[in-house]
């Protein structure tokens, strides 16, 4: 979830909440990494620009499943290539599931071109899906591997399927 507080400096904030109605995570954009562990799945955030201008650096524990929230998507395809490839990045360097989103539409006040994309890569950096200027609903399943399923210690601890590709 994103919060805007307008009175406050940053504005940006990511929020996370358990299934309990808990807040269990809040950070500010451009505010070191923040992980938090919920069934035994550490998770973290990367607002928007981030993902460029500070990427993810965490070095101190395990990192299953990082989110990416956009905002209001791309504004031009350059920016739409640089931020997948970092992602994938992201990925391969901390061996998690990185998935991001912007909002549904893409647009934003004026602007001619907002791309609105969503992405899925898994953590040996291949992309499970990418939604490109397409506004469809995706559904993200993402369960827990059995033992049996699981290549390493830090990769393959989940099998994805998404659905709505079609």
């Amino acid at each position: 979830m994103i919060d805007r507080r307008l009175d406050e400096r940053p504005k940006d904030r990511s929020i996370m909440i358990n299934q309990h109605g808990q807040v269990v995570m809040e950070k500010a954009k451009y505010t070191p990494a923040v992980v938090v562990t919920q069934q035994d799945v550490a998770i973290s955030t990367l607002l928007c620009d981030e993902i460029v201008l500070q990427g993810f650096q965490h070095d101190d524990e395990r990192i299953d499943l990082l989110l990416h929230s956009i905002g209001v998507g791309m504004f031009s395809e350059e920016q739409y290539n640089e931020w997948l490839e970092e992602a994938r990045t992201i990925a391969i360097r901390n061996q998690c599931m990185v998935m991001g989103t912007s909002h549904a539409d893409g647009s934003y006040r004026d602007s001619d071109t907002s791309i609105p994309i969503a992405y899925c890569i898994s953590s040996n950096g291949e992309v499970v899906f990418v939604s490109h200027n397409d506004i469809r609903t995706r559904v993200v399943i993402v369960e827990r591997a059995g033992a049996d399923e699981i290549t390493t210690t830090k990769q393959g601890r989940f099998l994805i399927k998404v659905e709505g590709l079609e």
